[in-house]
């Protein structure tokens, strides 16, 4: 966990453990972050071992963002493999989530806003 500086809230990083973010492991991953939710919460959501998103997956991170946003908090990803990234980018989700290439990009992103 990162504290950021002059937030007050902490910076939680989950990562994404396995190759294929499938129907199956989606519904896992939903069920793991479902704990990390809480008011106000800033996750960082950490792609890089998921070389392969499917739709499922897609739309975890989106169901996942909307709970987020509705508590207020906000998410980052990052760490997505080229074929991930270009399949976010042709769904848009980078207009209503930060895509950020790596795990410092993306806590430098949530410090920033606190400049």
């Amino acid at each position: 966990m990162e504290q950021a500086p002059g937030s007050g809230e902490p910076i939680l990083v989950a990562l994404a453990p396995w190759r294929r973010l499938n129907r199956r492991r989606s519904a896992q991953m939903a069920e793991m972050l479902e704990r990390l939710i809480q008011p106000g919460v800033r996750l960082v959501l950490e792609m890089s071992p998921a070389e392969e998103v499917d739709s499922d997956g897609l739309a975890m991170v989106l169901g996942l963002a909307r709970r987020i946003d509705r508590l207020g908090g906000e998410l980052k990803i990052c760490g997505l493999s080229p074929r991930a990234r270009a399949f976010f980018e042709v769904a848009q989700v980078h207009r209503r989530i930060d895509i950020c290439n790596d795990l410092n990009e993306a806590i430098r992103a949530f410090v920033r806003a606190f400049d």
